[in-house]
């Protein structure tokens, strides 16, 4: 199963398309932020939030723990939303928090670990698979270079950072090594729109 959680009006063939509003008609109307979904462990490969994230507040860790939950093992998640940078996250009133890169690390435990955050109400195992960003139309056609450092040093320059992150759920290395998420080296390999 495929599931598009708070579809809006943009439903998708081939997904269960759920939402909070009747209005939109979704195939399904249910409140993402109230647990547990109806839906079987490890009974769903893929979830897309698009522009959702980034409305949740204390619902975080729970809302990241049930998406684990129904994902199977090797299940793939692709979150679409405003960069930390950018006004359109700010200017939007429903916004309650900010998407950046180092957001979806606290989702691995092992950087849990390693940060000394192992505490945090998470039991998900996240692994990141991409991040990809959308940047500003100014910087359409220009060199990558220019585009990275626009990225890291200027407001504005990134309109919206999208991450694709994988359900971890067999052990995939020895539990006596530690291992991080090289994020510049999983940003370096992955393409990003100009």
């Amino acid at each position: 199963m495929k599931l598009h959680i708070a579809c809006g009006t943009k439903k998708m063939d081939g997904w269960l398309n759920v939402d909070i509003a009747e209005a939109v008609q979704p195939d399904m109307v249910m409140d993402v932020l109230k647990f547990p979904w109806p839906f079987d462990d490890n009974s769903v490969d893929e979830i897309l939030a698009n522009h959702f994230v980034e409305h949740i507040g204390d619902e975080f860790c729970d809302f990241f723990n049930e998406c684990y939950r129904v994902l199977r093992h090797g299940g793939t998640m692709q979150i679409n939303g405003p960069y930390w940078s950018s006004i359109r996250c700010w200017q939007d009133p429903t916004h309650r928090r900010a998407l950046s890169e180092r957001l979806y690390m606290y989702l691995d435990p092992m950087v849990r670990k390693q940060w000394g955050v192992a505490h945090y109400p998470l039991t998900c195992n996240f692994q990141i698979d991409a991040i990809t960003y959308l940047m500003d139309d100014e910087y359409e056609g220009k060199p990558r270079e220019q585009c990275e450092w626009a990225r890291k040093h200027l407001l504005n320059s990134v309109a919206d950072i999208n991450a694709t992150i994988r359900a971890v759920k067999e052990q995939e290395c020895s539990s006596d090594v530690l291992v991080t998420q090289d994020l510049e080296a999983i940003m370096s390999r992955t393409p990003r729109p100009v």
